[in-house]
C-alpha cells in the first residue's frame, strides 16, 4: 500500500502537467515531514 504522500506527490505530478515547463515541484510529507522537490 503506498503511503498518502506519495499518493499526494503523484496527484501533484498530474496538475503539474498543466503548468509551466521547469516548476519546481514541492511537497510536504505530513507524515515524515520529509519534503519532496523535483525539477520538471
Amino acid at each position: 500500500m503506498e503511503l498518502p504522500c506519495r499518493q499526494a506527490f503523484r496527484k501533484m505530478e498530474e496538475a503539474s502537467q498543466d503548468l509551466d515547463p521547469g516548476f519546481d515541484l514541492i511537497a510536504r510529507c505530513p507524515e515524515s515531514g520529509a519534503h519532496i522537490f523535483r525539477r520538471q
